[in-house]
């Protein structure tokens, strides 16, 4: 089993779901990145034993009870390999998330981290496809949607999948952050 982890940001990306959702009739399928919500992954997903995973996700459901709604600021459009995807500023909090879970998953459950872990870079994917021309033309067709500034990260996403392929993930509970956790730092904006 395979357990993903991120911040839900689908409605307030709604216009650029709709435009990447137009692209696959016109440049054809193979991009799962629409499968599951517009998100930024706050650590790449991971193995772990069937068994161990309701453990892991009551833990990771008690650490996400400890955060509470920021900011994530947009930065731009890019293209990235095989992907086309909204490159996010990995302000504080993002950072502080993904070393804590990095940490949690590592110390409690021995999980490693992936390699992208390391040099980690919060995106949101709007496009996946293996022709690098597809990847072009998605990328000329998405580059110029108006993004906003700031995303309010305020639900946190746990996922699994069976197989860890990309369409086969599936979102198994939502947190909403609450407003009454006080951050250290009340006036930290990022």
């Amino acid at each position: 089993m395979y357990l993903w982890l991120a911040i839900d940001v689908d409605r307030q990306l709604a216009s650029a779901r709709r435009a990447a959702e137009q692209l696959s009739p016109s440049i054809g399928d193979g991009h799962p990145a629409l499968t599951l919500p517009l998100h930024v992954s706050v650590r790449m997903s991971f193995p772990i034993p069937k068994q161990d995973a309701p453990d892991l996700i009551r833990r990771i459901d008690a650490y996400f009870g400890t955060i509470s709604p920021f900011r994530i600021a947009a930065r731009k459009i890019e293209k990235c390999g095989d992907t086309v995807r909204i490159r996010m500023r990995g302000g504080r909090m993002l950072r502080k998330i993904h070393r804590d879970l990095l940490a949690l998953t590592q110390r409690e459950f021995g999980i490693p981290p992936h390699p992208l872990d390391g040099d980690f870079v919060f995106h949101t994917t709007l496009f996946v496809h293996s022709d690098a021309r597809a990847v072009d033309r998605a990328y000329a067709a998405l580059r110029q949607i108006p993004l906003p500034k700031y995303l309010t990260a305020s639900r946190l996403l746990v996922g699994c999948s069976e197989t860890g392929r990309a369409d086969d993930y599936r979102v198994l509970r939502a947190t909403e952050l609450s407003t009454a956790v006080m951050r250290s730092d009340p006036f930290e904006q990022q």
